[in-house]
């Protein structure tokens, strides 16, 4: 899990969406590992508030998994 964290909050927006609606990330894994935020009303991504929560993880929790 270690090697893969930094990856995962990297990984494209859109192919986190996709392995959601897929079945194949549940919503605590899309959060927690990709730092990707849906909108479960419609079960879409929300780029902004994506983008500024993984800036916050990479400063607080990224910075403390090395």
């Amino acid at each position: 899990m270690r090697i893969n964290r930094k990856h995962w909050l990297e990984e494209n927006i859109q192919s986190v969406e996709d392995k959601f609606a897929n079945g194949e990330l549940d919503s605590l894994d899309v959060i927690r590992q990709y730092g990707v935020i849906i909108d479960y009303a419609m079960n879409k991504a929300l780029p902004e508030s994506t983008k500024q929560f993984r800036a916050s993880m990479k400063t607080r929790s990224l910075a403390y998994w090395k």
